[in-house]
């Protein structure tokens, strides 16, 4: 959706302009899709490391309370 608007303002500097800059379109579309795709990317990333550290956080606690029960053991 995003991509379809940037080319629908395009074409309309573009027509306001009087000429036919096929290859400014082309461009300027291809930049926007490479900015969604790494927006893309970024979110999903800060998914994943979100993900990640909530599993981590309480299984690290869980072995920190087990190696804690063992030194009191040892004491």
């Amino acid at each position: 959706m995003m991509i379809y608007r940037a080319l629908v303002n395009r074409l309309a500097v573009v027509n306001r302009a009087g000429t036919s800059g096929l290859s400014h379109i082309h461009k300027s579309v291809e930049r926007t899709r490479r900015k969604e795709f790494w927006t893309l990317r970024k979110s999903l990333g800060l998914y994943f490391i979100t993900l990640f550290t909530s599993i981590m956080i309480p299984l690290y606690m869980l072995y920190a309370k087990k190696s804690e029960r063992r030194i009191a053991a040892r004491r």
